[in-house]
């Protein structure tokens, strides 16, 4: 939850820098003011009306729909996640799920269709909720979502295959609802198996990338749930089979980078920000397929791309196993090639009078930080920054540096910034020109160059410093 609204408020800091010469887009107005009122007020009535007002106002206006998608998908369901009644009608998730429950009945009720057709899998999905012990109602809502949900173009939009999982999670242990839970699955599986995004590169949009994240996600969870189930009626081998495709599509470096694609799945779907499918297929081999080296390999490896911290699990299997093939460094090496890109060369000339010539800096780390004074998550965060940059001084100097380029900003600016927070690290003034070179689309990005002059994207919601520590040997 927490998590969530983390990153709610990186999405208001973003909306608010959107640009620092020209007014404000309409819809960014009119999404702020749903978040604002959906966050911050105490006042249920106007929490209601003034959300209302903004959503229906969003889908009229220029890119006002998306917007309200993703308050819809994102926002609003923060305040459904739990038990439909809970124990505390005093508590202030209590208060949060009344209003989400009035706005919720108020908009699937609207004359807007275009409203009324983003909100309908999830009002099926919280109706369910408030009746999960009403069978008879439950298979007319389960029938409905499967008659008309999941037979429209696009289930991605307003997340309706999200909705069709959790459905499933509330009939899947009742036994008159088990014809239908299956039919609710199995069609959901099939959109997941059928629709995955296999098509893009480093110019791909996010969007693309938020898209290919989703789905690669949730196809994981289902294949993660269908073996955990193959387990309980102990068909081991089929178990396996579908555990290792969750652990395929468990998020990579790219999903990892884009995690605002699924990360409002996951407290949903009973899962934490930290959880990869990897480790079910890992336990999975410890217990039931010990023997087979190469697969338990082939996951610590896809585990320590991703999360580096599990890099020395992987170092200590592949030692004990695998010792006599090459060194773990060759093997890491070749591990890791196919996603690094060759760092493209640039000169840059930084407010100290400095020069910074990419070309001269080989054989060592490089950390290259694109940031901006009106990036909410960056400025959070130039402490840690600060703190890492008098590091790789002392306790890790010559092994790496650090050199961050300031990106659609002024100067000026910069320079009361630096000096009012009283921070050392580099800084250059970036132009498109560099930012382009690394297809950088937010902010703050974090490059890391190898000392062979590669380069890999640290994931935007990773614990940068650890990931760094842990992939450079630090």
């Amino acid at each position: 939850m927490k998590h969530c609204l983390l990153i709610l408020f990186c999405w208001i800091s973003l909306c608010t820098a959107h640009a620092q010469s020209e007014s404000i887009p309409e819809f960014i107005q009119y999404n702020n003011s749903f978040l604002k009122y959906i966050i911050d007020t105490k006042d249920s009535a106007a929490t209601v009306d003034s959300c209302l007002y903004a959503a229906r106002a969003l889908t009229t206006v220029k890119d006002g729909n998306k917007a309200l998608q993703r308050l819809l998908h994102e926002a609003l369901t923060l305040y459904f996640q739990g038990p439909a009644e809970p124990a505390d009608r005093n508590s202030e998730n209590y208060r949060r799920r009344a209003i989400g429950q009035v706005l919720l009945n108020k908009m699937v009720n609207d004359s807007n269709s275009i409203l009324v057709n983003d909100i309908i899998p999830f009002y099926i999905w919280v109706r369910a909720q408030n009746n999960a012990d009403n069978i008879p109602e439950l298979k007319k809502l389960t029938t409905t979502f499967i008659n008309t949900e999941l037979t429209k173009p696009d289930l991605y939009s307003n997340k309706t295959i999200r909705y069709a999982l959790l459905l499933h999670r509330i009939i899947r242990s009742k036994p008159a609802m088990t014809q239908l839970s299956e039919q609710l699955f199995n069609q959901t599986y099939e959109y997941l198996k059928n629709n995955q995004v296999t098509a893009f590169n480093d110019s791909s949009s996010g969007e693309l990338l938020y898209k290919r994240a989703w789905h690669r996600y949730l196809f994981a969870y289902c294949n993660a749930w269908l073996g955990q189930k193959q387990i309980e009626i102990n068909d081991i081998p089929a178990a396996g089979t579908y555990l290792q495709l969750a652990a395929e599509y468990s998020p990579d470096l790219v999903d990892k980078g884009h995690a605002a694609g699924y990360v409002y799945d996951l407290p949903l779907l009973g899962q934490n920000t930290d959880f990869l499918f990897t480790e079910d297929y890992i336990a999975y081999l410890k217990k039931y397929d010990h023997a087979n080296k190469k697969a338990m390999l082939e996951v610590l490896k896809q585990s320590a791309i991703v999360d580096p911290e599990k890099k020395q699990r992987l170092k200590q299997y592949y030692n004990t196993h695998f010792a006599a093939t090459e060194s773990f460094d060759t093997y890491w090496g070749n591990a890791t090639a196919p996603f690094l890109k060759k760092a493209p060369l640039f000169t840059l000339q930084l407010l100290n009078n400095q020069t910074f010539e990419l070309s001269k800096k080989q054989g060592q780390w490089i950390l290259l930080d694109f940031w901006g004074t009106w990036c909410g998550p960056c400025v959070r965060e130039h402490p840690a920054l600060e703190k890492f940059h008098k590091k790789a001084q002392t306790v890790y100097k010559n092994k790496i540096i650090i050199t961050t380029l300031a990106c659609n900003d002024t100067e000026e600016r910069v320079r009361k910034y630096l000096q009012q927070k009283h921070y050392t690290f580099p800084v250059g003034m970036s132009g498109d020109d560099i930012q382009n070179l690394y297809h950088v689309k937010s902010y703050p990005t974090k490059i890391l160059i190898d000392p062979q002059g590669s380069y890999i994207v640290v994931p935007f919601h990773a614990d940068w410093v650890k990931f760094i520590e842990a992939y450079c040997d630090l």
